[in-house]
């Protein structure tokens, strides 16, 4: 109902909003690791409403058949949902079956499943609207101010899901907005928000020089407000080293994910070279840029050595910051299917985030080592050239592993300052 308000929703008060709200349809975007948790969400919101739920996002793009899993989810929506979620409401406003529209996939009487194909996307992603940010506090946006200006990526990394969104249409693989709409949206979200900087969280930022070179144009002049990006090592060049800095950027993400090239180029379908990330990692530094690095452990067929690896490649690199993740098994990614076709996960178990536990069955890694390897990486990376920071990224490491340990921040943050006034 366009008439009514935008209802902000907290998780201890949800089922009480969409009681109070009184909603036709409730959409909920469905990541892997969350699946156990969105079908509570649903449970509960059905005890208090007959709103329709539709499931949309990854999880259920890559994985539609898990709508049998659920019986509260209605409906999945396969592929980009803009379009889709405009003709669920129209259906549901004249009275037709969700399995009227195109990429909606229902169930059937017996509880199998109804497939529907992929939901139609929208080419040219200047037509759309811009994401309503202002559904969200200035709280919320500032604790990760992260804005996409693209969709897709030229590369096809085993454990992600870009390569299958990019089976599903057979336009373009990679859809930028044009640079003017993009500095646009920018721009409108940094005179709400006022952000002190902005993450750009396409997957490759750099994967266009052009493009690029007339965004920053743009952007220096209407928006001029210091960047993140991501990058892959082999787009980093000189020349767009420069134009990252010219704009404003300030740390330049690039993904290591294992120091081995032979696990990372064979398993993980990454196909650059240790001598590569390190001169990629050079250039950035010379042109005045900081680094962070994405890394995986618990990778299936890991062992404690390749790991090590990691951590060693990270120390040729000296990232001002680097990111350490538990590799999850993402069902119809390719290197997720092996692990399931292969009996590598453990059915019982269950992780929230790439943070948490593994639930593979690693004979040459176990679980608990896997879980150790990622809480000491950083000591690990930084011991030799910082061990002031390697101890404080140990001890922030440690109280993330203490359960409720959220509760804990705000004391560990005040120690932290103490304890960088005594050094």
């Amino acid at each position: 109902d366009a008439g009514k308000p935008v209802v902000q929703i907290g998780s201890g008060i949800l089922h009480g909003n969409v009681k109070e709200f009184g909603p036709d349809a409730v959409f909920i975007t469905a990541y892997s690791n969350q699946w156990k948790h969105i079908g509570q969400i649903a449970a509960g919101i059905k005890k208090v409403s007959a709103a329709k739920i539709i499931c949309g996002g990854p999880h259920v793009t890559l994985f539609p058949e898990s709508l049998a899993e659920i019986s509260e989810i209605d409906a999945v929506v396969v592929g980009e949902g803009e379009v889709a979620a405009q003709s669920i409401v129209e259906a549901l406003k004249s009275g037709k079956e969700l399995s009227t529209v195109a990429g909606v996939w229902t169930k059937n009487p017996d509880g199998s499943v109804n497939r529907a194909g992929a939901a139609p996307r929208e080419e040219n992603l200047d037509r759309l609207p811009f994401p309503d940010y202002a559904i969200y506090e200035r709280g919320v946006i500032l604790r990760y101010p992260g804005i996409i200006f693209s969709r897709g990526c030229p590369f096809d990394c085993s454990y992600c899901c870009n390569y299958a969104y990019s089976q599903l249409y057979e336009g373009r693989r990679i859809r930028h907005l044009t640079a003017a709409r993009a500095v646009e949206l920018a721009k409108n979200y940094c005179d709400r928000f006022k952000p002190g900087y902005i993450c750009i969280d396409d997957d490759t930022f750099t994967k266009n020089p052009s493009w690029l070179a007339g965004f920053i144009a743009l952007y220096k002049q209407k928006v001029a407000v210091p960047f993140n990006c991501n990058a892959r090592a082999e787009t980093i060049t000189p020349e767009v080293a420069a134009l990252l800095k010219e704009g404003g950027c300030r740390i330049v993400s690039i993904g290591i994910e294992s120091g081995n090239e032979a696990l990372r180029a064979g398993l993980l379908n990454r196909r650059m070279s240790n001598a590569a990330i390190v001169s990629a990692a050079g250039i950035l530094r010379s042109a005045g840029l900081s680094i962070s690095t994405f890394n995986m452990v618990g990778l299936p067929g890991e062992t404690y050595a390749e790991y090590l690896e990691t951590v060693d490649l990270n120390k040729q690199v000296q990232p001002e910051m680097t990111q350490i993740t538990v590799y999850y098994p993402y069902r119809g990614t390719k290197l997720g299917d092996y692990c399931y076709e292969h009996g590598l996960v453990d059915v019982n178990s269950s992780s929230g985030s790439y943070f948490g536990a593994s639930i593979l069955k690693l004979n040459g890694f176990p679980k608990l080592h896997i879980a150790l390897a990622a809480r000491i990486f950083k000591f690990m990376v930084y011991r030799h050239n910082n061990l002031k920071r390697a101890c404080m990224e140990l001890a922030k490491d440690m109280v993330k592993a203490i359960p409720g340990s959220h509760w804990l921040m705000k004391p560990y943050l005040s120690a932290k300052q103490a304890w960088s006034r005594i050094i």
